[in-house]
C-alpha cells in the first residue's frame, strides 16, 4: 500500500468513535474492570442483531461481611466532539436493593 492510502485510512479511522472506544475500554481495565468490545445481542424488538460496544464487569469480594458485589457497566461510546454528553440510563427493575446473601 503506498503512504497516501495509509494516511487516508488513518484519518477515515480517527473520524469513526473505534478509537475513542479503544481508549475508553482501555481506561476501564486500568481501572481493574474486566472488558468486553462489541458483543452482540438480538433486538427482539426490531428482530435483528446488534452489538454492544463495551461491557465491563468489576467484582469484589468481603470477607469479613461474607459480601460478593458485583459491577456491570454496559456503553455505547461516540465520539463527538462539539457535543456536551448525554448519558442515558433505565430505571431499575425492582423495588429495593438488589443483593443476596452467600451460603
Amino acid at each position: 500500500m503506498n503512504k497516501s492510502l495509509i494516511d487516508r485510512i488513518k484519518k477515515d479511522i480517527e473520524k469513526t468513535g473505534f478509537i475513542t472506544e479503544l481508549e475508553v475500554g482501555e481506561i476501564l481495565r486500568k481501572r481493574q474492570f474486566y472488558t468486553n468490545h462489541n458483543v452482540g445481542y438480538h433486538d427482539k424488538d426490531f428482530n435483528k442483531s446488534r452489538e454492544i460496544d463495551i461491557t465491563a464487569t468489576k467484582s469484589y469480594r468481603n470477607e469479613e461481611a461474607n459480601l460478593y458485589i458485583e459491577y456491570h457497566f454496559i456503553s455505547e461510546v461516540k465520539k463527538v466532539s462539539k457535543r456536551p454528553w448525554i448519558i442515558f440510563t433505565s430505571v431499575p427493575a425492582y423495588e429495593g436493593y438488589g443483593w443476596r446473601m452467600l451460603h
